[in-house]
């Protein structure tokens, strides 16, 4: 006798195909939900109600080419290019038109230090110092191809270049630091290596040169520190990858150098003290007044949707997140506050001024003008005063006034 079996209907295909479906389908709505367009969520920055006040405003037609806009402790300095010329300005805390100054320079390099300002033409070697009051207080001409220029508010000045008459296949280079007045005070050789970047503390004491030295193994990412004597008081070694640039404290405790999506942080006598790695390519950073915390800002881009996402970063301690934003519209540019801890930010948008706690304590919406938003680009600079100038490149310029 068979034993019993207990019937059942045979599996149908087109159930479990259905099923399976449904279940992938639910997986992917669940991650959209999630993680949107690819990406890890991030709280949104959004615009507050607090405005703050409009001190000045004023279009320029034709403006050109933003080169470098900044703040110091009496007001600002911003220079910008257009058809060949560089025009630098020099305003007050509320947006008062100072001083102006208009040169022809072919390949224009700037850096600002408080009150005194570099300007350099790398392809002629041309020299302008430029101080708050003053103008124009030194011209001089480097013998060579400039690569990088630097300034202390003191007055000393350096300047990275490519010597003359050097042979084609090499990639060598110089650097001179200079005197207020133009007199060499000492000379650095490198082999093989391209200055990109360079920068000197508040009192001139302290140089920083960021190189990229073509060796054996390929191409190397250095941070080099120079005394005023000339000796070189430290040096480390980089991530690999494009450079982006370095951030300084005004007395230079603190170092922090961009490379890709890469943030290294040194003290002031060159120990490594953390290294942070960002979600997207690292474009714009600053410190936050005297203290150590960074802002910064990058762009991740979704390898499903190939969505651009705009992130604001503020990492303290030993390289940590404290408040991170998605911010609506291209990448901001970033500024610290010199005299309260806030991060500064704008871009095609609008401006926000956000407390280190990560709180929006006030935001600004451009309004519409001639140009499409998308097509805008804004910078930004904050005075020791508080006031905020920010310049859009279809010519409007506007200084706020938050607290």
């Amino acid at each position: 006798m068979w034993d019993e079996e207990e019937t059942r209907p045979a599996p149908n295909k087109k159930v479990f195909l259905a099923a399976g479906i449904g279940l992938i389908l639910l997986l992917l709505a669940g991650c959209i939900f999630l993680f949107p367009f690819g990406f890890a969520s991030q709280p949104a920055l959004t615009f507050s109600k607090r405005e703050p006040s409009i001190a000045a405003s004023k279009t320029y037609i034709n403006p050109g080419e933003i080169l470098a806009l900044t703040g110091d402790s009496l007001g600002f300095w911003r220079v910008w290019q257009r058809d060949g010329v560089v025009t630098v300005s020099r305003f007050g805390p509320l947006g008062e038109a100072e001083w102006v100054g208009d040169y022809s320079l072919s390949k224009p390099m700037v850096d600002v230090n408080g009150r005194r300002l570099i300007l350099a033409d790398g392809a002629t070697g041309q020299v302008y110092i430029i101080e708050q009051g003053k103008g124009v207080v030194h011209t001089t001409t480097v013998d060579g191809q400039i690569h990088a220029v630097a300034i202390a508010e003191t007055g000393q000045w350096l300047a990275a270049y490519r010597p003359a008459g050097a042979p084609p296949e090499t990639l060598d280079a110089e650097l001179t630091f200079y005197s207020p007045d133009g007199a060499a005070l000492f000379n650095a050789s490198f082999v093989n290596t391209l200055p990109f970047a360079a920068k000197l503390n508040q009192n001139g004491t302290q140089c920083y040169l960021m190189v990229s030295k073509v060796s054996a193994s390929g191409l190397e990412n250095h941070l080099l520190s120079y005394a005023d004597t000339g000796q070189l008081a430290w040096t480390a070694q980089l991530p690999a990858g494009p450079p982006i640039g370095l951030a300084i404290k005004p007395f230079a405790d603190r170092i922090a150098v961009a490379v890709e999506k890469t943030i290294v942080c040194y003290s002031g006598a060159g120990q490594p003290l953390w290294q942070h790695v960002a979600q997207g390519m690292v474009q714009d950073m600053d410190f936050l007044g005297q203290s150590d915390q960074l802002a910064y800002a990058s762009q991740k881009v979704s390898v499903f949707s190939f969505r651009k996402q705009s992130l604001i970063t503020t990492l303290i301690d030993e390289g940590t997140p404290a408040w991170q934003y998605e911010v609506n519209g291209s990448v901001p540019h970033v500024a610290g506050g010199a005299g309260s801890l806030c991060a500064f930010m704008a871009n095609n948008l609008g401006v926000h001024s956000v407390g280190s706690d990560g709180q929006v304590r006030w935001s600004q919406k451009h309004a519409k003008g001639d140009v499409s938003s998308a097509e805008l680009d804004a910078t930004l600079a904050i005075s020791g005063t508080g006031t905020v100038l920010v310049q859009l490149t279809d010519g409007r310029m506007f200084v706020l006034r938050g607290e």
